[in-house]
């Protein structure tokens, strides 16, 4: 699964044309480098190496020690029949890299999305106040609101996809490194919701219908991301406790029952 997260959080930060710290960007023109290394060695043939072999025995020297001996072996070793174990080898390596640099830059790389996530999320909710409670794909509605309507509809699509990617992103890089956990509803990862307003939305609702409902689009961080998950089973339990109490307390009216 590595290279599929780090594939999906690099087409994220493309997508919102945004950089990456140096270090990360630096492990990711690295394995560019050993894919090109990794697509360009020659795999001599079984008879260059034994010719390479010959050479060295009829010049009176050690095949074993032949630095062309070597050198074909290697090659071989490297790149199997085909050539095609250096380039998986390499790209491997080169994916533990940037997934080392993930891991230890996860919360620069998470603000960088914080950011971008949250700066579209202000958007949506101006957005808002302009089209009012009409759904992003009733566009003829909308573009009937007028001129200033038109721009916050377009205005808002292109926000709500900023933040379905970044949410997709935070995913892969939660799943990759495990700076919290990958499990948060994603509902939860963009917004800050409180358990009414979570289960009219659901648990995967789309960045407009949060901002409908009421909510503030805010991608959660290491601590919220905690925090969040806490909040929604403490409440949960709140809400069974209290039913409970209710049912237990009407149990004891209706068959008269003290204490």
């Amino acid at each position: 699964m590595t290279s599929a997260q780090i594939s999906q959080i690099r087409s994220t930060f493309k997508k919102i044309d945004a950089a990456f710290p140096k270090p990360v960007a630096q492990a990711i023109a690295n394995l560019d480098t050993l894919a090109t290394a990794g697509n360009s060695l020659p795999i001599p043939s079984s008879e260059k190496l034994y010719d390479a072999a010959a050479d060295a025995v009829l010049s009176g020297g050690d095949m074993l020690e032949d630095s062309n001996v070597i050198r074909i072996i290697t090659a071989q070793i490297l790149g199997g029949n085909t050539g095609g174990s250096l380039s998986y080898g390499l790209s491997q390596a080169g994916a533990r890299r940037i997934a080392a640099a993930l891991t230890e830059h996860a919360d620069a790389v998470l603000a960088i999305l914080k950011d971008k996530t949250d700066t579209a999320g202000e958007i949506l909710a101006s957005s808002h106040e302009v089209i009012g409670d009409l759904d992003l794909s009733e566009s003829e509605r909308i573009l009937g609101l007028g001129p200033d309507a038109a721009m916050a509809w377009a205005a808002a699509k292109v926000s709500a996809q900023t933040v379905r990617e970044c949410s997709q992103a935070w995913f892969s890089l939660a799943d990759l490194t495990g700076f919290t956990s990958s499990s948060l509803a994603p509902s939860l990862r963009i917004a800050d919701l409180d358990l009414a307003t979570f289960e009219k939305v659901g648990r995967a609702a789309a960045p407009w219908d949060i901002v409908r409902a009421g909510g503030t689009i805010d991608l959660a961080t290491r601590t919220t991301a905690k925090e969040r998950s806490t909040g929604y089973s403490a409440a949960l339990q709140e809400r069974q406790d209290h039913n409970d109490g209710a049912f237990l307390r009407e149990y004891r009216r209706t068959h008269s029952i003290n204490g």
